[in-house]
């Protein structure tokens, strides 16, 4: 954990370098008859409610800290990193500055954690269900931004309606965070523009419905998930089932295994077949947080609880067993006692999970295909890929 430099918390972070500024980006709207706001139409035309989508590029890459203090005095650094295309690519996470209340004249520094998380995952469901998806383009970088309107009361209802009660000003709070924060991937194919969770946010008004007033806002997504919404480089997932999960890193496994494993296939638990994942790894790419006092066997309890819950839920294999475990140890010296050093887990996914990969893997080839049949689309960068 690196602390940032004092004189560089105020007004907001993370001017983690005196050199680094970036543009100011005004987005405009991309024309209705526009082949790449067709494209971006296409890409989420009938996607089904409570639908959402990982893609490829923005969920391999460790995001969202799981930490049980929200709230810190001093703003931190946290670094971590994840393999893409066979390399290790570092990253570092910036926290927001907020203030907890309009009285406050304290900034406390915050993670992007397990509630933005979720409120994430609302609002890619919501930017798939809209009856008509809007892209917009940056008049700097001329990267394309897609926006997704709804009301801090939707996404409330949609999170209380799978058991994660949130207050309407811990969803705004949540909503800043991703705004204000930032995801720095130090890869050169990523440039800086890249770095927020939401490009922009914006509280747009109130109006009254049903004798409640509902707050509208308006956000943009960042190019990196705009582009492989255009690119199709993204599979759906069922986001009201994964909402349901109780321990965020459950939501985080079953997400990258859902991303990362598309070969598998319905039969392949009774084959012996499952997805290698080793403790070291998930504590790198789940950003799982440790104290002095945390030990490596604490946090394969973590792991471990996290794929109870998996196989509960019926992600997992229930027969003959939905997991293996391969504790890794080694010691310190040449004599003495040995240590836990890792654990090799290989999780055998149930045939019902499995159909759904598969099923979203032929949906994909369909759009896929249909997408052929619009007019010449300019292209969009590959974000992250070699060459």
């Amino acid at each position: 954990m690196t602390q940032i430099p004092s004189d560089q918390l105020i007004p907001l972070p993370p001017a983690a370098s005196a050199k680094r500024k970036k543009a100011v980006r005004k987005l405009v709207p991309v024309p209705s008859d526009a082949p790449e706001q067709l494209a971006f139409y296409q890409s989420l035309f009938g996607t089904p409610s409570g639908t959402g989508y990982t893609f490829d590029l923005w969920d391999a890459i460790p995001k969202f800290v799981l930490s049980k203090t929200r709230y810190h005095k001093q703003a931190t650094v946290f670094e971590t990193s994840f393999v893409w295309d066979d390399k290790t690519i570092p990253v570092e996470i910036m926290p927001a500055l907020i203030r907890r209340s309009a009285a406050s004249t304290v900034l406390e520094a915050v993670l992007p954690g397990p509630r933005e998380e979720l409120v994430w995952r609302i609002l890619i469901e919501m930017a798939a269900e809209q009856s008509m998806p809007q892209l917009y383009e940056a008049k700097v970088d001329k990267l394309r931004y897609g926006r997704v309107d709804f009301t801090l009361n939707g996404l409330r209802d949609r999170l209380a309606s799978r058991g994660k009660g949130y207050r309407l000003d811990e969803l705004r709070e949540a909503l800043v965070v991703l705004k204000r924060a930032e995801c720095h991937v130090k890869h050169l194919n990523i440039p800086d523009s890249y770095d927020n969770y939401l490009t922009s946010l914006y509280f747009a008004g109130e109006s009254i419905a049903d004798g409640e007033a509902l707050t509208h806002c308006v956000a943009f997504l960042n190019p990196i998930v705009t582009n492989s919404i255009l690119n199709l480089e993204c599979c759906p997932i069922d986001s009201e089932k994964v909402c349901n999960l109780n321990h965020s890193l459950a939501r985080w496994l079953i997400t990258k295994i859902s991303n990362r494993y598309r070969q598998a296939e319905q039969d392949d638990a009774q084959k012996g077949k499952g997805y290698p994942l080793l403790l070291t790894t998930i504590i790198q790419e789940a950003c799982l947080v440790a104290t002095e006092r945390t030990k490596l066997r604490d946090q394969a309890v973590r792991v471990r609880e996290a794929l109870n819950e998996l196989a509960e839920s019926g992600y997992l294999c229930g027969f003959p067993r939905a997991y293996d475990e391969e504790p890794r140890y080694a010691r310190a010296h040449r004599v003495g006692r040995t240590s836990l050093i890792d654990v090799k887990w290989t999780i055998y996914l149930s045939s019902r999970f499995a159909e759904t990969i598969v099923a979203g893997n032929a949906e994909m080839a369909a759009r896929r295909e249909r997408r052929r049949q619009i007019p010449a689309v300019s292209p969009t960068r590959r974000l992250g890929c070699a060459g």
